[in-house]
């Protein structure tokens, strides 16, 4: 007998070979590599050795033969479905196990990209390809973020010049001539990613600014502000119509000022930036602090022996992340918001004093 031979055996009469040399992983991406098969077909045979009680051993197409079995417990193969092995001799199999893993080399990424572009071009929706190949939706939308790069960037990666990383986040602009010119700026090779992203973005403002936080980015984005998102990065979001969000904080403040205005303080400013308006003095009108009443007092005192309470719990406590620190934050917040209450301005220098109203101001 040869040492080779192919020929196709029913699936319920194969199983894994104990001299399998992959030990680690065989279960890996099973239900991708199902969703595959379902959809292309098997496109590589199983290696395979004749057992005596007429089963045979697969010595190397593990995650293969578990997708099949997971094909056809779902019912979509029959359990008898006829599978293409090459029949081996148990002589050979440890080598041929070994050859078939350790050579597996996985698709470079831009290549993939490619992939996905060419079949997006022939019409296949993202959903589509996602579950014809057994990826998440988010895989081939990252995937196909890649085809933005420009040709250079294209050959630098293939030159190992940059990080995929790096490579991701030079997808954040499509104008190629910027993410040359950034990527001419830098040292090779290119690796740090948040380095990458300052410089593409630097005329940019990011959703974490205060500014944004202010008046919300979802209110930004209701309004018709346009925003630039990395898709590997779900924190990495930056603003694109900068002076239409200056208009939203502005009215935002406006708003704010005019309760001011309604308690009776002699002027009111506003300030986006944090500045301080022309001819106001340095002098700060201070408040009068009324005697707290019953009920306030009894309140607060619930609150500060809550927060003692917790406080000797967490010191006991050695998880960093304990969800208890929340709870004491928003005791605090309430019992300042309660201590606040008892603030009181004196109404006859209220109209000769004013209010700044601004964003993250270093002074009212």
């Amino acid at each position: 007998m040869s040492a080779f031979q192919i020929q196709h055996i029913p699936l319920n009469r194969l199983k894994v070979s104990s001299v399998n040399v992959r030990r680690t992983e065989r279960a890996a991406d099973v239900e991708a590599l199902a969703a595959s098969i379902q959809s292309h077909g098997l496109l590589q045979n199983l290696s395979v050795t004749a057992d005596e009680n007429g089963k045979y051993s697969v010595v190397a197409g593990g995650r293969r033969l578990a997708a099949l079995k997971l094909l056809a417990k779902s019912g979509a193969i029959p359990k008898d479905f006829e599978v293409p092995c090459q029949l081996i001799t148990k002589d050979a199999a440890p080598e041929a196990s070994l050859a078939e893993n350790i050579h597996r080399v996985a698709m470079d990424p831009i290549d993939e990209a490619d992939a996905f572009a060419t079949l997006r071009g022939q019409g296949s929706a993202v959903d589509e390809i996602a579950r014809r190949f057994g990826v998440t939706l988010r895989h081939v939308e990252q995937r196909l973020v890649l085809c933005r790069l420009s040709p250079k960037l294209r050959s630098a990666w293939k030159k190992r010049q940059l990080t995929l990383d790096a490579a991701r986040a030079f997808c954040l602009v499509d104008d190629h001539e910027r993410q040359e010119a950034v990527f001419k700026s830098m040292g090779k090779p290119i690796t740090h990613v948040g380095s990458v992203r300052a410089r593409l973005m630097e005329d940019r403002m990011r959703a974490s600014d205060p500014i944004v936080r202010f008046v919300g980015l979802e209110d930004y984005e209701a309004a018709g502000g346009a925003v630039r998102r990395d898709l590997f990065d779900a924190d990495a979001v930056f603003i694109e119509d900068g002076a239409l969000l200056s208009a939203l904080a502005e009215r935002k403040l406006k708003v704010a000022a005019e309760q001011y205005r309604e308690t009776g303080w002699g002027w009111v400013e506003t300030s986006v930036d944090g500045s301080r308006p022309e001819g106001v003095l340095a002098l700060r009108l201070q408040p009068i602090w009324r005697d707290a009443t019953d009920a306030e007092e009894a309140q607060m005192q619930q609150f500060r022996e809550k927060i003692d309470a917790l406080d000797a719990a967490l010191d006991d406590s050695s998880v960093e992340d304990d969800p208890r620190w929340t709870d004491r934050d928003d005791l605090e917040a309430a019992y300042e918001t309660l201590r606040q209450a008892t603030r009181t301005w004196d109404s006859e220098l209220m109209t000769l004093a004013g209010v700044i109203v601004g964003i993250d101001c270093g002074f009212r």
